[in-house]
């Protein structure tokens, strides 16, 4: 998984391991609700729905906090993200900001630094087109 910004005009490209299990794509559909002056409720739908795909990813410490500061500098620019799949996929972050969960357990193994060779961080990125 490729992982480019801002788009056009790439600055910093971050390569990433292929996402736990699969990715996902859903449509977004967008629906408004009024109430008309006799009550009654009509409901638009937007005709241009977006997608959003979500990854769920599963990095070594050092990957995620390179992925972490790559989310702080360029979280508000357009990506290009070329997925395991090779789609390209052009979009905003849309998970912002963005939950960080550790697995794996704290050690003395590595010295000073408290953490342990099996300590994994989890992200979900959710992008939107």
């Amino acid at each position: 998984m490729i992982i480019q910004a801002p788009h056009p005009n790439y600055n910093t490209v971050i390569t990433l391991p292929d996402p736990l299990l699969t990715n996902q794509e859903r449509y977004l559909e967008q629906r408004e609700y009024k109430i008309a002056m006799d009550k009654t409720v009509q409901s638009y739908v937007k005709r241009n729905p977006g997608k959003v795909y979500a990854y769920e990813l599963r990095l070594t410490r050092e990957k995620g906090f390179e992925l972490l500061e790559f989310i702080n500098n360029y979280n508000a620019d357009k990506w290009k993200v070329v997925d395991h799949h090779g789609v390209t996929i052009i979009g905003y972050l849309l998970t912002n900001p963005n939950e960080t969960t550790i697995e794996g357990r704290l050690s003395e193994v590595c010295g000073s630094l408290g953490y342990g060779p099996d300590e994994r961080l989890s992200f979900t990125l959710e992008i939107e087109t």
